[in-house]
C-alpha cells in the first residue's frame, strides 16, 4: 500500500464536511466507505502514541499493520462516521490513488490553518532566509514542524501533498517580491 503526508495550512484542514462534495454527495454510506483506506489526523492525535519518536531521524518505523481491526491508537477506518471530519483535499486524493492503483492507503493530515509557512520549515532552515527574519514571522520558525512533521520522521511516506494557501501572500516584499498569487 501506500502512506500520504498531507499538511500545510486552511486549505488543507478544510473538512469534507463542509465540502461542496458533501454537500451533493450527503452521508451515502457506500460513497465514504472505503475499506482500505486508513486515516490520521496528525494535529488531533498523540502523535507519541502512533510512531516511534524517540527513534533516530533517519531510522523508518517498524511495520505496522494498517488493514486488521487492532489499528494504532488515531488510526480509523475510512467511514461513514468519522470521515467527514477529515481534510477534504486529503481524503479526495487518498481515495484516487486507492481508486487508481487499486491499493490499501493510509493518510496522514498534519493541517493547521491561518498559520506561516515558517512554522512548518525546521527553525535552522528558516533563519538562513533573510526574507523570513525581515518580515518578522520567524517567532514560529519551526513550531509546527517540531510538533507535526518532525515525530512523522520515523515514517515511510510515498508522497507530500502540501498547500499554504495564501497566508504569506500579504507578507511584503521582502518575502515575495516576484509572486502575483498563491502559490500551490
Amino acid at each position: 500500500g501506500e502512506v500520504l503526508l498531507c499538511s500545510g495550512q486552511s486549505n488543507m484542514q478544510f473538512k469534507i464536511e463542509g465540502s461542496s462534495e458533501f454537500l451533493l454527495i450527503g452521508n451515502r454510506t457506500s460513497y465514504w466507505e472505503l475499506p482500505d483506506v486508513r486515516m490520521l489526523d496528525a494535529v488531533t492525535s498523540r502523535l507519541s502514541s502512533i510512531v516511534a519518536t524517540d527513534a533516530p531521524l533517519a531510522a523508518p518505523a517498524p511495520p505496522v499493520d494498517l488493514l486488521g481491526d487492532d489499528m494504532p491508537s488515531g488510526w480509523w477506518k475510512a467511514n461513514s462516521t468519522l470521515t467527514f471530519t477529515f481534510s477534504a483535499i486529503c481524503y479526495d486524493v487518498g481515495r484516487a490513488v486507492h481508486e487508481s492503483y487499486g491499493v490499501p492507503v493510509g493518510l496522514v493530515a498534519s493541517a493547521v490553518g491561518g498559520t506561516p509557512i515558517e512554522a512548518w520549515t525546521r527553525q535552522s532552515a528558516v533563519e538562513t532566509c533573510p526574507d523570513a527574519v525581515a518580515i518578522g514571522q520567524n517567532k514560529s520558525a519551526g513550531s509546527l514542524f517540531k510538533s507535526y512533521v518532525e515525530p512523522l520522521a520515523p515514517m515511510t511516506f510515498r508522497a507530500v501533498v502540501w498547500d499554504q494557501g495564501e497566508n504569506n501572500f500579504c507578507a511584503g516584499p521582502a518575502a515575495n517580491p516576484d509572486r502575483t498569487g498563491p502559490v500551490r
